[in-house]
């Protein structure tokens, strides 16, 4: 099934990460206004959006592994060093941080910084499982397995 709805969104939405960015925020809006809803803080609403975004910091490191210490933003929104390489360190991106996340979050209540992180974390897995096709591969521990290979 989810292979059916990546190959829907595949065709939705353009491969380069600077679209994908903006749709990740449209995505974490129903989370954000979940949080909303529980907290009324607007200050909770925006960090949902904003961390859903910043998640996505960790592909400099896989951007730095292929183009080394230089920087170019257009290289960097491309994502074109995933598929070169046919890697995907992006260490951010594991459901193992958002079952950790969430345990402390339940613990620590809606207010929490942790339950804001949990929520951005799984809007934003969701849609990269969707895009890419495979939940299985945001499993940080499948990927380690498999040597960060890009979907196997």
């Amino acid at each position: 099934m989810l292979a059916e709805y990546s190959s829907f969104w595949r065709n939705v939405i353009p491969g380069d990460l600077f679209i994908q960015e903006i749709f990740h925020g449209v995505i974490a809006m129903p989370f954000a206004y979940l949080i909303y809803k529980k907290t009324k803080s607007l200050k909770h609403f925006l960090l949902v959006i904003l961390f859903a975004y910043a998640i996505d910091v960790d592909h400099l490191i896989d951007y730095f592994l292929y183009f080394g210490l230089r920087f170019n933003l257009a290289d960097f929104l491309s994502g074109v060093y995933f598929e070169v390489t046919n890697r995907a360190v992006v260490p951010f991106h594991a459901w193992e941080w958002l079952a950790l996340l969430g345990l402390v979050a339940y613990k620590r209540g809606w207010k929490s910084l942790f339950t804001v992180l949990a929520l951005s974390l799984l809007a934003h897995l969701i849609f990269d499982s969707i895009t890419v096709g495979s939940a299985l591969f945001y499993s940080i521990m499948y990927r380690w397995f498999n040597g960060f290979t890009y979907l196997i």
